[in-house]
Order: structure tokens, then C-alpha cells, then sequence
């Protein structure tokens, strides 16, 4: 779901498992709108508790975790992009070791930089099409790994 934050992830899951049945992988990629207005420590925490709800409402699906990818600019931080992009790093960092204790995981890095021209549209947040099809390359891998 385009801008979505953490804080609706639950519901967003509920409302489709409740209408189908479990997902053979779930794909995360959540936390980019999270960054600008919210502190580590409360993001952690907030990242933390979700998790555990997956590993025991989805026992028997692969969490795919996609780490949180780069922007050219950060829309409404307020900080410096630096800072948002610290941010980004330490929690892509920390939330890969939490996938790690899901006994059934992938970690997706996509390499996707903000230093390489042309992976994003002009309004430096959203992917070019090339920035997506690299995207949408690295999930098929995963899926075809585990399907």
C-alpha cells in the first residue's frame, strides 16, 4: 500500500488474511515514511512488537524482509537528509537481525543507490521504471527460491 506506515501494517495484514488464506511468503517493505517523524528507539520498538505478531499469527510463512531502500530527498523531515538516511541504516540494519530469528526468512537488499543516476523519478522518492524493475527482480528471485 503506497504511504503506508507501520502504524497501519497490522490492520493491513488482518484484513487480508482474514479474506484469504496465509501467504506462502510475506514481503515487507515498511518503514521509508516512518523515518521523518519518528525516533529509532520508538520505530525499534514499534518493528519489534509487529514482528513477533507475524511469527506467531504466520507460523508457516517466509518473512521477506526488504530493507528499506535510499531516497534522492526525505519529503517533511525537518532534519537533514544525512540524518534520515542514518536513520534508514540503522534500522535496515537492526530489523535484518530480527528477520534472522524467523525460521523460515529472506533478507531482500535491492541495489538500488541514490548516488547511481536514473533509479528514481524527478521527485527524488518514488522509483524510475528502471528503479522498479530491478525492484520487482529481486522479489521474483525470492519467490522463485521458495515456490
Amino acid at each position: 500500500m503506497r504511504g503506508m506506515s507501520w502504524a497501519q501494517f497490522r490492520h493491513a495484514v488482518e484484513s487480508n488474511v482474514l479474506l484469504n488464506k496465509a501467504p506462502d511468503i510475506l514481503f515487507i517493505h515498511l518503514g521509508g515514511n516512518d523515518l521523518a517523524n519518528t525516533s529509532v528507539i520508538n520505530l525499534k520498538n514499534t518493528i519489534k512488537r509487529e514482528l513477533n505478531y507475524i511469527r506467531a499469527a504466520l507460523p508457516d510463512s517466509v518473512l521477506a524482509w526488504i530493507n528499506i531502500l535510499p531516497r534522492l530527498t526525505w519529503n517533511g523531515a525537518g532534519v537533514s537528509d544525512q540524518v534520515i538516511d542514518t536513520k534508514r541504516k540503522r534500522i535496515n540494519r537492526w530489523c535484518r537481525l530480527r528477520a534472522k530469528k524467523f525460521t523460515k526468512h529472506e533478507i531482500v537488499s535491492v541495489p538500488i543507490d541514490s548516488a547511481t543516476p536514473g533509479f528514481f523519478r524527478s521527485d527524488g522518492v518514488h522509483l524510475s521504471d528502471v528503479g522498479l524493475e530491478l525492484y520487482l527482480d529481486c522479489i521474483r528471485d525470492v519467490i522463485l527460491k521458495f515456490c
